[in-house]
């Protein structure tokens, strides 16, 4: 028995080999997925499973295969999410957005056939493929002439969403760019300064719990003595005070912050537990400290653990002059990484690593989304502050204004779906 059905992509995928006609998804990342997805959502699939050609995995008894059109779609040719080309094999972007792609399934079953295509939809609503899946690129949904039930504009057990007006693919995934910068990171570039939102979080948590908990920025940074003379004077380090701070060549001035002194001072203490937070929203191999021209590398003890993609998955829905960005969470690979303990060092300091560092171990994806909306209602639904906790005037960040504007209608723009 075999289905033909129509997809349609949705948003560009970045692809090895962009110059091959007809190049686009592969069965050999599709069918494993699929097969994964199937038998999760049915085990009584499990019938149809066969052993691979090299007999070490187990798959379910179909056969896929994909027929792209002759002709590309012209889209974007940047992104700040980009990067991975290897030497001198270059990905580019590749988009049929005006014909479909054949999906072609092959089964002697079908009771399988049948299966594939009632959770079509959702699957091809919860997966992304290529590179950098997890922002939204690789993007495909089943055409509505194939008489499958779903819209690629339903949520399909979406945690979070927010809407963006639509101009062009780079508007999109530059503001999945900054929102992913300041839940994980923050932002620092332009002029433009956001503290990422994971330090108020792991601050709360210090807070209701009673006990010095201390995220991972100002712990590798103290570690390893990453300062500049602007973060001595605002942390009240030696040779600087109250009364003897910083002066910069343009006359600014950079007395001691009390925050600053304090994080410090929590840093220093023996007592202060010291977790990684930020790579709970994916491992990042290497961290560029620019202002240091220094590079922090981090791994996990076991070498067999190389990569680990962001736990919150971006599915763009464009309509019209509208995008939706729903947010899924991949709550069970985050758990993985929470069994994990890494090794953080410096080969430009002469510093011992730092051993055994693991994954907060209570962080949750659910709670810290929740205190992000609770944030963004308190401060801009109720004290008219940014998400930033300043005056709205001063955000120069045109994405995380539209992200999280005023509240219109007593409902936020980030809110639960």
């Amino acid at each position: 028995m075999k289905e033909i059905i129509e997809l349609q992509q949705l948003t560009p995928m970045w692809h090895f080999q962009p110059d091959l006609s007809g190049c686009c998804l592969r069965a050999t990342e599709v069918k494993p997925k699929l097969d994964t997805f199937l038998l999760k959502k049915s085990s009584e699939l499990a019938q149809y499973r066969i052993r691979n050609a090299n007999g070490s995995k187990i798959a379910l008894d179909y056969k896929l295969s994909f027929i792209a059109p002759d002709e590309k779609t012209p889209c974007i040719t940047r992104s700040p999410l980009f990067f991975g080309n290897l030497g001198k094999q270059q990905k580019k972007m590749v988009f049929y957005g005006k014909d479909p792609i054949e999906m072609h399934v092959f089964s002697f079953h079908k009771e399988l056939i049948e299966a594939i295509k009632h959770n079509l939809c959702e699957f091809f609503a919860t997966h992304s493929f290529g590179t950098r899946q997890d922002k939204g690129f690789g993007f495909f949904f089943p055409k509505k002439e194939n008489g499958l039930t779903g819209k690629p504009e339903d949520a399909y057990g979406a945690q979070y969403m927010f809407k963006l007006p639509y101009k062009d693919f780079d508007s999109i995934f530059n503001a999945i760019h900054y929102f992913h910068k300041l839940i994980r990171s923050g932002i620092n570039e332009g002029g433009c300064y956001y503290k990422s939102l994971m330090y108020f979080y792991a601050r709360d948590i210090s807070i209701k719990s009673g006990k010095p908990i201390q995220w991972d920025k100002p712990t590798i940074r103290h570690h390893f003595e990453l300062y500049t003379e602007v973060y001595k004077s605002i942390c009240g380090q030696s040779p600087y005070s109250v009364k003897n701070f910083y002066v910069d060549k343009k006359k600014n001035k950079y007395p001691p912050r009390e925050e600053m002194m304090n994080e410090y001072r929590k840093c220093s203490s023996e007592k202060c537990q010291k977790w990684l937070f930020r790579d709970a929203l994916g491992l990042a191999g290497a961290q560029v400290w620019k202002a240091y021209d220094d590079k922090i590398s981090i791994k996990a003890h076991d070498r067999n653990f190389t990569r680990f993609k962001s736990p919150v998955l971006y599915r763009p829905v464009i309509k019209g002059d509208e995008c939706i960005v729903y947010i899924h969470f991949d709550s069970q690979s985050l758990e993985e990484i929470k069994k994990q303990s890494f090794r953080i060092s410096n080969k430009n300091r002469d510093r011992d690593p730092i051993s055994g560092i693991r994954i907060y171990p209570d962080f949750s994806l659910e709670d810290y989304f929740s205190f992000i909306e609770k944030r963004y209602k308190d401060l801009v639904g109720v004290q008219k502050l940014s998400i930033t906790g300043k005056p709205c005037g001063g955000i120069t960040n045109r994405y995380i204004e539209v992200i999280f504007k005023p509240f219109a209608g007593g409902k936020g723009n980030f809110r639960k779906v």
